[in-house]
């Protein structure tokens, strides 16, 4: 698990991120989840639901047109921007009390920008932070 210091920056936080994504687009889900809490929380994230969701654009269920997606970081310029935002919460969530904030990264699919977006708890852990994945899915 990627832990990152109480007062890390938003860059060092998206380099997290960014490391995921790198994992994903290697096909390397096990190393995914390894960089993140490992908390079985929303949706018990395995490498094959990760992958199953990638695969068919934010559902675990293929696509009735079959088509199949693939994270790739080689990709063509965004026409309405990338998302990859770092929130902080002002005050820690009452049904979480260790969530401070949350962490969105747009995926980049088949070559281009997509608005499939990763979904990020930012944790508090003993003397540092992490993140732990919330969800995958379209914004």
């Amino acid at each position: 698990m990627n832990v990152l210091p109480l007062d890390a920056n938003d860059p060092q936080i998206l380099a997290t991120a960014r490391l995921f994504v790198g994992c994903l687009a290697q096909e390397r889900y096990e190393d995914a989840l390894a960089l993140i809490d490992p908390w079985e929380g929303y949706g018990n994230w395995t490498p094959e639901l990760i992958r199953k969701v990638i695969t068919n654009y934010g559902s675990p269920e293929p696509r009735a047109d079959g088509r199949t997606f693939r994270v790739s970081l080689d990709t063509a310029p965004s026409k309405h921007g990338v998302h990859q935002e770092v929130e902080r919460l002002s005050t820690p969530a009452p049904s979480d009390p260790v969530v401070i904030g949350s962490v969105f990264v747009d995926v980049p699919l088949n070559g281009e920008w997509s608005d499939l977006t990763i979904i990020f708890d930012l944790v508090r852990r003993n003397n540092g932070i992490v993140l732990r994945l919330n969800d995958i899915h379209v914004l």
